[in-house]
């Protein structure tokens, strides 16, 4: 088996050859020659989180469960493979690749490569490999393998079944494993919530957190009508940023709090600014839901907005205001920046769209020019983060985030 899959393994990402490598006592190349079987097996098991599965938040290292979902690592038994890391963030995908040196081979990975692509050209490259070396196996009249079994029911899913396998996978789970309880609350969340809003649940939650973290956003969906109104006429006139996966997320957002200023007529510099926001939104962030059962001071969802032509309306969950008046920026931006018709929740997930709104929340409550006429020298003091906050009625955490994103050192002047 190993031999029939033996090959030429080239991996070439963002233009680079991350598989080229050097070696002390030996000629160094610009390609694998290893057996395909494993690496295609492993792309098998792990498919549906490996392209669906995103981080759950922005500070939490990579925890080992997830490294065995997302890093090529994994599957080396024995063969050296380049440290590529891949992550889903929503509909792109980030390809990443650290150089490494691997123990007790004397082979030396030294390139190093990040890019963003979109979800189907990473699956369409990743189909055609794993394809190609089943057939290999089958042209050998080898059909048993784990291999071909796993990339079998991958292969024959139908239209019903993708949304399911694509939930699962987005929970780090395999959708032919049996777990009659994520199931059930699954189909559950499903019928309440809807495909788009359960798709955004099941990308911030683990299956560890799934039931409480459904039960929260099928509360706040029940409570969503007696939410805070968001008149969104003032942005119509505004264009929203498209997505461009060649920059950081982060960049949407921040483009967009500069394109809403500008047109609305707020300085860069104004601690008002999401006060001003928010008068021409008619949009009250004092206004919260109180829902039946939650801690949410560890709940992954902040909110949930819905759309309907130009006006929103905003559940917003934290129990602290200047919590909501970050939730409720938040809210705005993924108002303005979705189709008409629809729900979405805010969460700790780190997809593209809740990265951007992210940005754009920071950026409105806490301007960085603002922040930066402040400093002393480029540096805020523990004191002066805490002084901001208060005047931006925005917690000293976004400050302190915000400014370090931004160049500024926070700590003693």
């Amino acid at each position: 088996m190993l031999d029939l899959s033996f090959c030429r393994l080239q991996i070439i990402v963002g233009g680079k050859n991350v598989t080229e490598y050097s070696a002390e006592d030996a000629v160094g190349g610009d390609h694998l020659e290893i057996p395909s079987y494993f690496l295609a097996e492993w792309l098998a098991e792990n498919w549906w989180a490996l392209l669906w599965e995103p981080r759950k938040n922005e500070d939490a290292a990579d925890h080992p469960d997830f490294l065995a979902r997302h890093s090529f690592l994994i599957a080396q038994h024995g063969f050296a493979l380049p440290k590529v890391l891949i992550v889903p963030a929503g509909r792109a995908v980030h390809v990443n690749v650290l150089p490494r040196d691997v123990q007790f081979a004397d082979v030396r990975f030294r390139n190093h490569a990040s890019v963003w692509l979109p979800r189907e050209d990473v699956e369409k490259e990743l189909k055609r490999f794993v394809t190609s070396v089943s057939n290999r196996l089958s042209e050998a009249k080898i059909s048993t393998t784990a291999l071909q079994e796993a990339w079998s029911l991958i292969t024959e899913t139908t239209e019903e079944e993708f949304f399911f396998c694509r939930s699962i996978g987005a929970l780090g789970l395999s959708p032919y494993a049996q777990n009659d309880l994520i199931e059930e609350v699954l189909e559950r969340a499903a019928t309440t919530l809807g495909k788009t809003l359960t798709m955004d649940l099941c990308l911030v939650s683990t299956s560890e957190n799934f039931s409480d973290a459904a039960r929260i956003a099928q509360q706040a969906k029940a409570s969503s009508d007696n939410g805070s109104e968001i008149s969104l006429e003032p942005l119509a006139r505004i264009a929203a940023p498209s997505e461009n996966y060649s920059v950081p997320a982060w960049r949407r957002g921040e483009q967009a709090a500069k394109r809403v200023r500008t047109v609305l007529g707020i300085k860069e510099n104004d601690p008002r600014g999401a006060d001003i926001l928010f008068e021409k939104l008619k949009f009250e962030p004092e206004q919260k839901i109180f829902l039946q059962e939650r801690d949410n001071s560890i709940s992954p969802i902040s909110g949930l907005v819905s759309k309907d032509d130009m006006c929103g309306r905003a559940a917003l969950l934290q129990p602290v205001l200047q919590q909501r008046r970050f939730s409720a920026a938040r809210a705005a931006y993924t108002a303005w920046a979705s189709e008409p018709n629809t729900a979405r929740l805010i969460t700790q997930a780190v997809t593209r769209d809740q990265q951007a709104s992210r940005s754009f929340a920071a950026e409105i409550t806490a301007p960085t020019a603002y922040l930066r006429s402040a400093s002393h020298g480029g540096r805020l003091s523990h004191e002066q983060v805490f002084e901001l906050a208060a005047n931006l009625k925005i917690g000293p955490d976004v400050v302190k985030k915000h400014a370090q994103n931004k160049g500024l050192q926070v700590g003693q002047v």
